[in-house]
């Protein structure tokens, strides 16, 4: 029974394989900014007398899809992420901080120029996963229930979009991802929420590479 069953996972797998199955999935640190209509959230917190401690970007992502396409090395994929930004300031001992931490959900293209490098770009929707008044976030968020309104009737979804640059180590189906990522989300609410990051990732790939175009 075990040999049968072992048999089974290698055909399944050996079959997905052949029908160009892509995954990739990693996390990602760097540093984020956020504004709230056009002013950023560290000038409103140091103008206030509050002096920055901690301000970091965070990244958990997955991406799925097929390709590539032929003797094309381009990829369409579905891209699932949780982006957070968070900041701490202080003054004497006085603490506050701000938290947006939206979920992020669309698609995008993966393409390789050459094998060794991977160019890829995603449209995304975005549940932004926080509530606040117009100054001060609140790290609230509840997967239970993706509300479209939030307790102050706002919208709780918005746009995103990000791109990236990497480079794929690995020449058969299994690679390493290492590079550089830029995101943007944004959240109309009573007042336009932009929240901006760039920072470096690393991902497991799962793919099939495409012959080279030049």
């Amino acid at each position: 029974m075990k040999k049968i069953i072992i048999l089974i996972f290698v055909f399944t797998s050996m079959s997905i394989y052949g029908q160009g199955l892509y995954f990739d999935g990693g996390v990602g640190a760097g540093f984020g900014w956020t504004t709230i209509n056009g002013r950023n959230v560290v000038d409103t917190y140091k103008s206030s007398g509050y002096g920055i401690d901690t301000n970091f970007a965070f990244e958990v992502g997955f991406k799925g899809g097929y390709g590539p396409f032929g003797d094309i090395p381009l990829y369409a994929v579905g891209e699932l992420a949780w982006v957070l930004h968070g900041i701490d300031a202080s003054t004497g001992s006085n603490h506050i901080g701000s938290v947006t931490k939206p979920i992020i959900f669309g698609a995008g293209v993966i393409f390789y120029p050459i094998p060794l490098i991977q160019v890829g770009t995603s449209f995304c929707c975005a549940y932004s996963g926080w509530i606040g008044d117009n100054k001060i976030f609140a790290p609230v968020i509840d997967l239970s229930k993706l509300d479209l309104l939030d307790r102050d009737g706002q919208s709780q979804f918005g746009f995103a979009w990000n791109i990236s640059l990497a480079v794929d180590l690995g020449s058969k189906s299994n690679g390493i991802l290492i590079g550089v990522k830029y995101w943007y989300e944004n959240i109309s609410r009573s007042e336009s929420v932009n929240t901006h990051m760039l920072g470096i990732f690393v991902r497991y790939a799962f793919r099939q590479k495409a012959p080279s175009l030049f």
